[in-house]
């Protein structure tokens, strides 16, 4: 796959969970998958945060690769689109841009809503979907609201208008719950319907966040035999309540600004931050994201960032950067209680195992 982000990581559908909330969204990205054309074009899924849409489209992009090697697939988020577009004209290289976004076989856009008030990308995009359609070649995107309430100029409403927008609507509590006991059967895990119950009502994130921890729990389980009662799940949310109140962001802030010599943790939270200060909030956000499991929502508030794919790129820096993962390491280890914590998990896990 190619594409402008490197932050693209690789979904399949396959794994795409179903509900009747995504079920014709589903359809519609395994048939583009599949026959690399579409009825519609161009195609837009819509919906509220972390409903699946960047799922599907990365999904799309996956198969479409496994399928279809030689097709030349674009994938980036809409701001680095108008990054892209912008360093372009600053360096007077709009011609390469023009054929890096115009030469593609399908474009995948994420986060269009994130355009708002960019006029001139607006326009390019808009010319840039003009070219793919009449080379009757896909573009897909994502959005937050549907096309017509999007912030965006009419002219490319109209343009976007002339394909197909689908809704992306998040799982149900009931598909979850189902979910969940899907997943403790495949480990093997005895459940009580009414504990697997408890957790997933009581967990604060979106689907994305706890997909991950009971994952991560049922591995814990199905290794040391453990079933999930009533009374595990209890203790469980208590022992999550306690452990995600050890570490707060004000913390994390205050450790990195001492750290870097700061003059004060608050130059942390602030979008402007200049060079100097641009690596050690680099490190600030890797380290909430890990310490707090802070979703990129929470994070961009937190830090004042201006989008989402502020915090993706941030995330992405320490990921690639070895000095900056050493600090991260050398603060995370300051910070995180997680050796003692695993071993009052360990006895925790004894105390509470149920006779089965």
């Amino acid at each position: 796959m190619t594409g402008c982000s490197n932050q693209v990581k690789a979904c399949y559908l396959q794994e795409f969970i179903v509900d009747p909330g995504n079920d014709l969204a589903y359809r519609i990205a395994d048939s583009l998958a599949r026959s690399l054309a579409s009825e519609y074009n161009p195609v837009v899924f819509y919906g509220p945060q972390q409903s699946g849409k960047s799922h599907l489209m990365k999904g799309i992009a996956k198969e479409i690769t496994q399928r279809y090697p030689e097709v030349n697939i674009l994938y980036t988020p809409a701001e680095e689109f108008h990054h892209a577009y912008r360093q372009s004209l600053r360096q007077k290289h709009y011609q390469g841009f023009r054929e890096v976004y115009r030469s593609c076989d399908i474009l995948f856009l994420d986060d269009l809503h994130l355009l708002e008030n960019k006029i001139k990308t607006q326009q390019e995009l808009m010319f840039t979907i003009a070219s793919l359609h009449q080379k009757c070649r896909p573009v897909v995107l994502s959005s937050r609201v549907h096309i017509k309430e999007a912030p965006l100029r009419a002219d490319l409403i109209a343009k976007l208008t002339n394909g197909l927008a689908i809704k992306v609507c998040p799982l149900s509590r009931e598909r979850i719950i189902e979910y969940t006991l899907q997943l403790a059967r495949l480990h093997k895990i005895v459940t009580e319907q009414q504990a697997v119950a408890a957790i997933c009502n009581s967990f604060p994130g979106h689907f994305g966040d706890f997909k991950k921890m009971i994952h991560k729990l049922f591995v814990i389980f199905a290794a040391r035999k453990f079933a999930l009662t009533m009374s595990v799940a209890e203790k469980l949310l208590q022992a999550q309540i306690k452990v995600s109140r050890q570490i707060t962001i004000e913390q994390i802030l205050q450790e990195v600004a001492a750290y870097y010599r700061l003059p004060s943790p608050l130059v942390l939270q602030q979008r402007k931050t200049g060079h100097k200060l641009a690596r050690p909030r680099y490190v600030a956000i890797f380290l909430a994201k890990k310490l707090l499991a802070a979703g990129n929502k929470q994070l961009q508030e937190n830090f004042g960032a201006g989008s989402e794919s502020a915090i993706r790129y941030a995330l992405s820096k320490v990921e690639k950067d070895e000095n900056l993962q050493k600090v991260a390491t050398i603060l995370y280890r300051q910070l995180d209680t997680s050796d003692r914590e695993a071993t009052d998990s360990l006895a925790f896990f004894k105390i509470c195992q149920p006779n089965i």
